[in-house]
């Protein structure tokens, strides 16, 4: 697929801070398994990501991106291929880890990437990776009271910050600081990034 037709797929959500202020987006690509990174030839994968890196201003306004990756993505070195400084690495937890994506995992946190695990049920086999992980996700549409309260608790123990699927205007200020919820994603449709591209001339740029 072409580049260019990938970008015109790009499409992302704010996520904002317990105040209400946009502090990164999530960046994903419609049509994708669980709106992932592509799966694409080495060459075309390449090209992708340095196109992405270029863009990165306008994808999400000089705030920091967070992109899905699949184990095999992660596995194969693919998010080695952005900027540390400007993503964060959120890794689908879709089912359970191998010991090599823990190993990728670990080579991502040395280099300076931040990892941040997708809403996930809490599994023994996810321990080793929450030392690694600076975001988890929670469902707080689908997981809800005791239940949501127990598992933030367990999660702060590991030092991670929580970001959670619901609207800011769900929980009170107060509410988000007892429950340690640092940041939110609306669960609304992502918006399309097609029309700010197309202004900067960059989606015409890459129909090659």
């Amino acid at each position: 697929m072409l580049v260019g037709a990938l970008l015109q797929r790009m499409c992302r959500q704010p996520i904002v801070s317990g105040d209400g202020q946009t502090v990164a987006y999530q960046v994903y690509f419609r049509g994708e398994d669980r709106r992932s990174f592509p799966c694409l030839a080495a060459s075309e994968k390449a090209r992708l990501c340095r196109v992405i890196s270029e863009r990165l201003q306008v994808i999400a306004d000089n705030k920091r991106v967070f992109l899905n990756f699949t184990e095999s993505g992660i596995v194969q070195g693919l998010p080695e291929l952005l900027p540390s400084s400007q993503v964060v690495i959120t890794l689908l937890t879709e089912r359970s880890p191998s010991a090599a994506l823990l190993t990728a995992c670990q080579r991502l946190a040395d280099k300076g990437y931040q990892i941040a695990l997708s809403a996930h049920e809490k599994y023994c086999c996810w321990e080793p990776f929450y030392r690694l992980a600076a975001v988890v996700e929670v469902d707080a549409q689908r997981v809800t009271g005791v239940q949501l309260v127990r598992q933030i608790a367990e999660l702060k123990h590991h030092r991670c910050q929580i970001m959670a699927h619901c609207q800011v205007d769900d929980l009170s200020a107060e509410s988000c600081r007892t429950l340690g919820v640092d940041y939110f994603i609306h669960p609304a449709k992502p918006l399309p990034l097609e029309a700010s591209l197309s202004e900067q001339g960059m989606i015409a740029a890459d129909r090659i």
